[in-house]
């Protein structure tokens, strides 16, 4: 799978080899405005001590920081949608990541006044900037109407996701379909069968097998693999709490999926499941989980049609994910009662 790739988050344009060789000397001693923090970002600069981190890699209009949890922050410019490890800085106009003078393996660290990386003689200041919540807020749903909204996401997902994806999986379940033989899609279907079958049963040895075979599955920076198990797993997390399934299997589903897949998943991929498994997404994929476990009339489709843009396979991939996710949750209710 393909992401037009800002680090970190999905839909957004690959590093520019080409930018990087021609950035302008940065400026020095620059401050930068953080406009809005995610909840899980802003936790982590209250906490008591500092705490270091990495530059783990830049790109034109994102820069990830390796904290020494392992964990991934991503500095984004406002036009890039925040994600649940987020936040959104006030870029100078016309200027890029690479342009402030962040680089590569350069040290960082987090406090209560902001983000500082001194080999870029720069401060992300966080006085006055918006916390944003990453998890949907989660209300009950009635099963059956939520089939009915899951089927109305599938047909938008079915006629407007990027062909050159995990598509097929929507479309024929138990056949190959129209799949290629080097398509991620084939690659990822028996897997992805045993997947959504262990999760209906909370099978966790089942659910952690499945996972470390589709964890890493295809190219790109976070492969098609990757996108599906992050949007299963913020599916699965939303949906059983939605309908009412038992908190504690359902969470034994999640662990067992993350543990599989942390193996195999890239750093992003595994970035991206750790938020899934605990139902934070970015913001196109909070809007489209409001829009399915909360309805109203028309909001579906416009949300799903967002998720799908984001990039050139990325998007959809997450999208199969979410929906074979809910799915699966709906099936368990269906066997439990």
């Amino acid at each position: 799978m393909t992401l037009n790739r800002v680090a970190g988050q999905p839909g957004h344009g690959s590093v520019d080899q080409g930018e990087h060789r021609r950035r302008p000397t940065p400026v020095p001693g620059l401050r930068l405005q953080a406009l809005r923090v995610s909840r899980w970002v802003d936790d982590r600069l209250t906490e008591r001590d500092p705490l270091g981190a990495v530059v783990h890699s830049i790109f034109r209009r994102v820069a990830n920081l390796r904290l020494a949890s392992g964990d991934l922050l991503s500095l984004s410019s406002p036009e890039v949608a925040l994600g649940p490890n987020g936040v959104a800085v006030e870029l100078p106009q016309d200027t890029t990541m690479w342009a402030v003078g962040i680089q590569p393996a350069q040290p960082a660290m987090l406090d209560s006044v902001g983000i500082r990386i001194p080999g870029a003689d720069l401060v992300v200041t966080v006085a006055g900037a918006a916390r944003w919540e990453p998890r949907p807020r989660v209300r009950r749903a009635a099963p059956r109407e939520l089939a009915r909204r899951l089927s109305e996401a599938r047909a938008v997902a079915l006629a407007e996701g990027a062909p050159e994806s995990l598509l097929p999986l929507l479309r024929s379940p138990d056949g190959e379909g129209n799949t290629r033989p080097l398509d991620p899609a084939r690659a990822a279907r028996q897997p992805a069968v045993l997947l959504c079958e262990a999760a209906t049963r909370y099978d966790d040895g089942a659910v952690r097998q499945a996972a470390s075979r589709l964890a890493g599955l295809g190219p790109g920076l976070t492969p098609s693999g990757d996108d599906f198990l992050a949007g299963f797993a913020a599916a699965w997390a939303l949906t059983t709490e939605a309908i009412g399934l038992p908190s504690g299997r359902s969470a034994r589903v999640s662990t067992a999926l993350l543990a599989g897949a942390s193996a195999r998943a890239s750093d992003l991929g595994r970035m991206w499941l750790a938020h899934g498994v605990r139902g934070e997404v970015a913001e196109p994929m909070g809007r489209f989980f409001t829009a399915l476990l909360a309805g109203g009339l028309g909001a579906l489709a416009p949300v799903v049609r967002s998720v799908l843009a984001l990039g050139a396979t990325s998007g959809t991939d997450w999208m199969v994910g979410a929906l074979l996710g809910a799915e699966a949750a709906l099936r368990a209710a269906r066997g439990r009662s």
